[in-house]
């Protein structure tokens, strides 16, 4: 592959399970699993020669309209990764309680869930995915279906080695509602 991968979206999207995805599927990815956050700063330190040398790499970036790097000018394709707002917002809410200590209550959902519909332009604007490839997936679709997710990023990379059933047997089978734990604990 001579472009990055980058697998973006908002916090609670799926990125981690897409992470390991493709790394079970033979895709080199950069950090470590579970959740392949090897730079907590990320996006925020995030450079264009950085960027550069992740160039045959998966790279999971968050927010990616708060970076400061010129995706532009970086060869890359995207797996965009969207969730209902709603449950997104409830995973985030229940996130920032549980490991950030952040005050936060069932009231923030609403305007979280706001929040993340009315960035989401935005965001996909900061990476210019209407200028390079890219593949919409939903976090639904992942948990319902991973094979057939699995396969619709085989055939988006266009690369032999991808092995979608590798990638497939790591999602766990779950409701798509706010799960009730702490997956990533559970994952560790």
């Amino acid at each position: 592959m001579d472009q990055v991968l980058i697998v973006a979206g908002f916090g609670r999207c799926g990125s981690s399970v897409m992470m390991q995805m493709l790394h079970a599927g033979g895709l080199p990815c950069f950090g470590e699993g579970p959740s392949f956050e090897e730079d907590e700063n990320l996006p925020y330190s995030m450079t264009e020669p950085w960027l550069r040398q992740q160039i045959g790499k998966a790279v999971k970036i968050l927010d990616p309209h708060l970076a400061p790097c010129k995706f532009s000018n970086v060869p890359r394709c995207v797996i965009w990764l969207d969730r209902n707002h709603r449950e997104q917002a409830k995973s985030f809410v229940k996130f920032g309680r549980i490991v950030g200590g952040l005050p936060f209550s069932r009231r923030d959902v609403g305007p979280l869930a706001k929040g993340l519909q009315r960035d989401r332009p935005l965001a996909q604007r900061s990476l210019g995915t209407d200028q390079c490839e890219t593949l919409f997936l939903t976090f639904e679709n992942i948990i319902r279906t991973p094979l057939l997710a699995a396969e619709a990023v085989g055939e988006f990379l266009q690369v032999d080695c991808f092995d979608t059933d590798a990638a497939a047997s790591v999602v766990r089978k779950r409701t798509v509602d706010c799960y009730k734990g702490l997956l990533e604990a559970e994952l560790v």
